[in-house]
């Protein structure tokens, strides 16, 4: 079973070819790698995450991931990942008027920074048009809301050190998940990612230089009523070697927060009856970081909304776990 792999060469040209590949393998494996995607600028960023990963503990964590999301996460193991990352979220141009930035990124890293996000959100509209135009929506649908406001998407550098030995049985090099939004677009160097197959077996990620992998989340599968397949992948300790360390860079994208996530949604239903990406958003971030979000005694992110909690486990995502394993109480 070979991994979807596409070209983007002829995008123009070949719209209506290129379109049904990158369909059919978002409903098969929720999974694909790009060629001829557009997007330089790939060798400064890994170059910048290794410039800033190099710096002291001290300094990196001066500034620790909020929720916009902006800032360091990685100061401690967890039994999510064995890593550290630095998170650029906010709506395009907003990251200069952030105070959760290190000064280390300067004026100048800033822009790199910027310009790397629109050269991926680009990419991320004409990914929008193909599954449009493939579920016989106007070819706009998807990419109206992908309008670059709150809550943005995010570009996260990504550092998986080197280790003699496994911290511990409950800390793995990253768990088995779904990301939350609407697609990621991944750019990595080295092999180790492992995706799940149609067959439901673990299939490693071919790497291919200058290629991007993108996956379908679980914001974009609930809101195509799961025409389109939010697939679980991990990196696991047997497939990197452990003597060095690995860098991958994703961009997450996100719909804007007023977004309706269902299509089959009237305009005269009760509220109750309607999910935004605002509402299913806050519960993702609230459940996933919920562990890490008290520092002296204070919570950045608030509880989880009950209501909208039992909204998500009716209609269904595709990491339900998360949802399942959360105690609600009524």
């Amino acid at each position: 079973m070979e991994f979807p792999i596409i070209s983007l060469k002829d995008f123009s040209s070949e719209f209506d070819k290129i379109s049904k590949e990158i369909f059919k393998a978002s409903q098969e494996w929720g999974f694909f790698i790009l060629k001829d995607h557009g997007i330089d600028g790939i060798n400064q960023m890994f170059d910048r995450a290794r410039e800033f990963f190099d710096l002291p503990m001290d300094i990196k964590s001066e500034k620790i991931l909020n929720e916009d999301p902006v800032g360091y996460d990685g100061h401690q193991n967890t039994t999510f990942a064995a890593s550290e990352g630095m998170s650029f979220g906010l709506p395009a141009g907003q990251l200069s008027k952030s105070s959760n930035i290190h000064s280390w990124w300067n004026e100048d890293r800033i822009s790199e920074v910027e310009t790397f996000k629109a050269q991926c959100n680009e990419l991320n509209l004409k990914i929008m048009s193909c599954f449009a135009v493939n579920m016989g929506l106007p070819k706009e649908f998807f990419v109206a809301s992908h309008r670059q406001e709150l809550p943005g998407n995010t570009l996260k550098l990504i550092k998986y050190p080197k280790m003699d030995q496994q911290p511990g049985e409950s800390i793995p090099r990253l768990s088995e998940h779904t990301d939350w939004g609407s697609v990621t677009i991944l750019f990595t160097e080295s092999p180790g990612l492992e995706v799940r197959d149609p067959s439901n077996q673990w299939h490693e990620v071919p790497v291919i230089p200058g290629a991007v992998t993108v996956n379908i989340g679980d914001a974009l599968s609930l809101w195509t009523g799961k025409q389109l397949k939010s697939t679980m992948h991990r990196i696991s300790w047997d497939k990197v070697p452990r003597s060095q360390d690995r860098y991958s860079i994703p961009y997450f994208v996100h719909p804007n927060f007023d977004t309706n996530l269902q299509l089959n949604t009237l305009p005269d239903e009760s509220d109750d009856q309607q999910l935004t990406y605002s509402d299913y958003y806050k519960v993702r971030l609230r459940l996933t970081w919920g562990s890490l979000e008290e520092k002296d005694g204070i919570k950045k992110f608030g509880d989880v909304d009950n209501k909208t909690l039992m909204r998500l486990r009716t209609l269904g995502v595709a990491n339900a776990g998360i949802l399942e394993s959360h105690s609600v109480n009524l």
